[in-house]
């Protein structure tokens, strides 16, 4: 078995001395054998900073891997290590929401897209807001502003992410509340359980981990179906009257002018 002192093992990791010290401090990293006053790493400790540094590159914050990684050594399963850490990114199961300096949201957006700050704000992924200590910008669902940036990459303008954004929120809630309803349907017979609000409060963390791998994989096969039919559904789109969109979208827009007229 190899060992290493500080120095070798933050070299072989691609970290600085400083950054293992501080994994060490906040329990990410296990302390290392001691004879005298040297410290002696071994391969585990390497093998858990790489693991660190996978996990921080899928977007988890710190807290959140420490979880994973103390789950999967204890033979548990938090939500993150139930769905993986392809899923642990996303929604309920990383970090939902999120304040930033100017600082911070420079680093997080990067320069390529630091002009996009007032268009992120004008759709409602960023809102700023004025501190004693200055401007923060506040993000209510960072996993669906990383999508919204990523959109931004495929050339696809924040307007029409937005309008996705929506749509898919609007679906998704509806059969939210259709699965709850089949379920009541069949409490008793189906479903051995009784649907109220507070059994299911008791599972939801199960059904959160259950219903994010079902959407994800049932929405990417969809999306792997649609593609190739593009050219067809724009022609029926196109043919439509007036060339109206998908249905469903007008809905939304009509949604969206109630509610400026509601505002005025």
């Amino acid at each position: 078995m190899a060992t290493y002192t500080l120095i070798e093992l933050a070299d072989a990791a691609g970290l600085t001395p400083r950054t293992v010290r501080y994994y060490q401090a906040t329990r990410l990293l296990h302390a290392p054998r001691r004879v005298g006053r040297r410290a002696h790493y071994a391969d585990d400790h390497l093998t858990r900073l790489q693991q660190v540094q996978d996990l921080r590159g899928r977007g988890l914050r710190l807290d959140s891997i420490r979880d994973v990684l103390d789950a999967r050594a204890q033979g548990e399963a938090p939500s993150a290590a139930l769905l993986g850490t392809d899923f642990a990114t996303f929604g309920w199961s990383g970090e939902p929401s999120a304040s930033y300096t100017i600082g911070q949201l420079a680093e997080f957006l990067g320069e390529q897209n630091l002009g996009l700050v007032g268009a992120l704000e004008q759709y409602g992924y960023l809102v700023r807001r004025e501190t004693d200590d200055g401007t923060v910008w506040d993000a209510e669902d960072v996993p669906v502003l990383r999508c919204a940036l990523q959109l931004v990459e495929l050339g696809t303008d924040l307007e029409l992410a937005a309008r996705s954004r929506e749509l898919i929120r609007a679906r998704v809630a509806a059969l939210a509340d259709e699965l709850i309803g089949l379920w009541a349907v069949e409490s008793g017979g189906l479903y051995e359980g009784e649907v109220t609000t507070e059994e299911l409060m008791l599972n939801l963390e199960r059904i959160r981990a259950i219903t994010t791998q079902t959407v994800a994989h049932t929405t990417a096969v969809a999306m792997g179906r649609a593609v190739p039919r593009t050219d067809e559904i724009v022609a029926g789109v196109r043919s439509a009257p007036g060339g109206a969109p998908a249905e469903g979208v007008d809905a939304l827009a009509e949604g969206d002018e109630a509610r400026g007229d509601a505002d005025a």
